[in-house]
């Protein structure tokens, strides 16, 4: 049967990536059977049968085997010619058939899908519900995404809240602390800066202040006093 290629069927390579499983298959295609459904009972068999077939390993199978043929022969025969570089030449052919061997297990896939696909009673019926699964399909792959994301920057964002909470509990007490505990006081620049503040004691008002200015300028006039005299 020779090998046509058009729209339905190039659908159809798409949904055989999506019936990866026979259970799934069952469970996507179940929901459209008829009379509620598109999907005919006799299709429904068949997809079951068919999906996802020894047809998905042609291409490896092919390719190994055209792989270990094309390159024990090359290296058989060299060698019984006493060839140079036996070794070589054989991977290279046994390269060369891993390439003809996935193609041709490639073809022989595309074939036995097309059979598949004219056997079908309704083809458009059959394709209409498995590309209506394979966009559920996507569509759940899109939510899980999003949903990943947003649970990713909900953790970023809470990693964030508690770090700043642990460097706060670090840091300074706040002003309403340092009022409710009188141990925690915050301490004025001169307090730091000036050397008589450190004198331990009751705290100093203005007229002891002043009181020590006097003091200190009456003793100052009676050193120059004296120095006069």
């Amino acid at each position: 049967m020779p090998l046509v290629i058009n729209r339905a069927f190039i659908r159809h390579l798409w949904a055989q990536q999506t019936f990866t499983s026979t259970a799934k298959t069952e469970q996507l295609l179940r929901p459209e059977l008829e009379p509620n459904g598109t999907l005919a009972l006799g299709d429904f068999e068949k997809a079951v049968e068919f999906y996802p077939g020894d047809q998905r390993r042609l291409p490896g199978f092919y390719g190994v085997t055209f792989t270990a043929v094309a390159g024990l022969s090359v290296y058989g025969l060299v060698r019984r010619r006493q060839g140079r570089w036996p070794l070589r030449k054989a991977l290279l052919a046994g390269f060369l058939g891993l390439c003809h061997g996935v193609g041709f297990g490639q073809y022989k896939q595309l074939q036995a899908s097309v059979d598949f696909v004219n056997t079908l009673e309704d083809g458009a019926g059959f394709l209409k519900p498995s590309i209506m699964c394979m966009y559920a399909l996507v569509k759940d792959e899109k939510a899980k995404a999003i949903d990943k994301e947003v649970i990713r920057s909900s953790s970023i964002a809470d990693n964030a809240t508690n770090l700043m909470k642990k460097r706060g509990a670090q840091s300074e007490p706040s002003l309403f602390e340092a009022q409710g505990n009188p141990v925690v006081q915050h301490k004025d620049p001169w307090d730091i800066t000036d050397p008589s503040s450190s004198t331990p004691g009751a705290p100093t008002t203005d007229d002891d202040e002043r009181a020590r200015a006097q003091a200190e300028f009456d003793a100052m006039l009676e050193k120059e006093r004296r120095g006069v005299d």
